[in-house]
């Protein structure tokens, strides 16, 4: 990747009225030839044109110089003197003062090349060179200190152009690594010729079964190296993110230090704290013989280690909420939290290669999955478990008419076989109960709209005053303006079974400052949502997510949410509950039914978690 930076230039100097009567003029396009890269008219300012052309893009090259600015300090006779400020790229600013010679050559004067012209002192046999070694980069860690990613070894398959003929080796490449060719195709056209055009990187076990095919495209070439990877290529990508050759975006973002040839932050928390993670670089310009060893050193800079990042992730429980979504065709999202604290044990994403998060930025109606919601505000208004509260098969509220999912209709039951069965018309008749501002404060107190300070891009969703009786009620089953995230929704369920809603922590170290404080769900109110969420597993539509275990017993909730134009709409799985200290919600995108959807998703991942 060729990253073309632009080059500012500053030459400062007296104004001369005459070229044949002082240096200073010849002096002042010299530097600034010299500056804007223009070797060839830097050159033709001297009195020995060739040499001082490739000595002058030898500087450049070898030094990686990007921005340059020389500054004429004195012109008299025959000498000029100038200060330098050169831009080398990944190391930093480097400021010396030079002098240049200058003789008179028929009417004008000419600079008399030698190597001290690049830096005083250098002399015939002798050249500048620079080194630099970036630090180890330093890991992204679990809430125990293991490192999420760890150096893996990769091969980038890559073609070298003028040697490659498409035609032949881009179907090839589709067919064995799954490339898009269009993109290779055009990132092929481009290129120079004898350039190296990075295809794909892949990680050894993927590599070698199809090395021998590769091999034999002629233009097909290979390049290894070490980066940090994930356990698998898919483990919480959106989250940890990946490291990998700068991108002209990510090159920006990681800011002044970082080259286009150097291993960056791409995303996800590697991208975000690259700085930290990366440290930086030491290096230096020296003078060198012609053996190339070093004489003395004119500039140095000694780099940083980097330093780690430590996530409240849990290795064991992410692991758990990976395998939980393998096979599920529907983009899907698990998000586990630590009910006590809010900490954040897993996110999860399918498709897993897939880079968007929606499990922390999703936004989805939540549907019956927020009657834990409705029912706390209820229960605060002195409804009881067991009140009678009847479930019919149609009802109308303000004019709209309400149904439940598949026509369920237990009659006259008690509150508690109303939230297990997930009826939609007991939850709508009783809304009248409630004023549009007592659900939403309610809903507000479960961290609906709540701010949070989580690192990267979060959503904790919206549940705003009902304008009217009918949108009271259609709130009061997830759906009308409501929305939420999985994130959000694991929220409510680690209030409900700690009884205290906790703002979201995902990075420990260094430290995430809280944008909201905790707060409590009444005792006798949380007592009471424990039995209802008992009860949608144990007899209700949650029963598939009932797993026996040594975490405890499982308490959820379904929710079949409605979206779009559909008629009938189609509808999002969901599944929220907990078990033990660990809460957790699961999202499928237009899977249907809750119960026979998420609630085994639920299961998989509670069977999978370390007792």
């Amino acid at each position: 990747m060729v990253v073309a930076g632009v080059l500012s230039v500053a030459v400062i100097g007296l104004t001369a009225c005459s070229s044949g009567t002082s240096s200073q003029p010849t002096a002042s396009k010299f530097l600034d030839a010299w500056a804007k890269g223009e070797a060839s008219a830097a050159a033709a300012l001297t009195d020995n044109p060739a040499a001082a052309q490739t000595a002058l893009q030898h500087w450049r090259s070898t030094l990686d110089v990007g921005n340059a600015a020389f500054t004429v300090k004195s012109a008299s006779g025959s000498r000029a003197t100038y200060s330098a400020d050169v831009d080398l790229n990944g190391l930093g600013r480097w400021r010396y003062s030079g002098a240049l010679t200058l003789r008179k050559a028929k009417s004008s004067f000419v600079v008399a090349w030698s190597p001290s012209v690049l830096y005083p002192g250098l002399v015939s046999g002798q050249d500048l060179s620079r080194t630099r070694t970036l630090p180890a980069r330093a890991p992204v860690l679990d809430h125990n200190g293991t490192p999420l990613l760890t150096p893996t070894p990769v091969v980038t398959v890559g073609v070298e152009t003028g040697r490659v003929d498409p035609a032949t080796a881009v179907p090839i490449l589709q067919r064995t690594t799954g490339i898009d060719p269009a993109r290779v195709t055009a990132a092929i056209a481009a290129a120079k010729p004898g350039t190296f055009v990075p295809v794909i990187t892949l990680r050894r076990p993927a590599f070698d079964p199809v090395k021998a095919t590769l091999n034999a495209v002629p233009g097909v070439v290979f390049q290894t190296t070490t980066v940090d990877l994930a356990p698998t290529p898919t483990f919480a990508l959106p989250v940890l993110g990946k490291v990998g050759s700068a991108t002209a975006e990510a090159l920006k973002a990681a800011g002044p230090g970082f080259e286009a040839t150097d291993n960056v932050g791409l995303n996800g928390l590697e991208g975000l704290y690259q700085k930290r993670l990366a440290g930086t670089p030491s290096g230096s310009i020296n003078v060198v013989d012609a053996n190339g060893r070093a004489l003395r050193t004119l500039f140095s800079v000694q780099g940083t280690n980097g330093q780690a990042v430590r996530t409240t992730l849990d290795m064991a429980t992410q692991t758990a909420a990976e395998s939980a979504l393998v096979g599920t065709p529907q983009p899907a999202a698990l998000v586990a939290v630590k009910a006590s604290t809010g900490d954040v044990l897993a996110v999860a994403n399918t498709p897993a290669d897939s880079t968007y998060d929606r499990a922390l930025a999703g936004r989805y109606p939540p549907g019956s999955s927020a009657k834990v919601v409705t029912s706390a505000a209820l229960l605060q208004r002195g409804l009881t478990v067991n009140d009678v509260v009847p479930c019919p098969p149609r009802a109308v509220v303000g004019g709209k008419p309400f149904t439940n999912f598949e026509g369920e209709a237990p009659g006259s039951v008690p509150f508690l076989t109303d939230f297990a069965k997930s009826c939609n018309t007991a939850f709508v008749s009783v809304s009248g109960r409630l004023t549009g501002q007592a659900l939403a404060d309610t809903a507000h107190n479960f961290g609906f709209g709540a701010k949070w300070t989580l690192p990267l891009a979060a959503d904790s969703g919206q549940f705003p005053v009902p304008g009217d009786t009918a949108e009271l009620a259609a709130e009061s089953i997830g759906q009308g303006r409501v929305l939420a995230s999985p994130m959000t929704m694991a929220l409510v369920a680690a209030a409900a079974g700690s009884g205290t809603w906790h703002p979201p922590t995902l990075v420990s170290d260094p430290p995430q400052t809280a944008a909201a404080s905790p707060v409590p769900v009444d005792p006798g109110i949380d007592n009471a949502l424990h039995q209802l969420m008992r009860a949608v597993v144990t007899s209700g539509t949650g029963t598939a997510a009932n797993v026996a275990g040594a975490g405890g017993p499982v308490y959820g909730k379904t929710g079949t949410a409605e979206f779009g134009p559909g008629n009938p709409p189609a509808t999002h799985a969901w599944f929220l509950g907990f078990r033990g200290d660990i809460a957790f919600a699961v999202l499928v995108e237009g899977g249907g039914v809750g119960g026979q959807v998420a609630a085994p998703i639920a299961a998989k991942f509670l069977r999978q978690l370390p007792g």
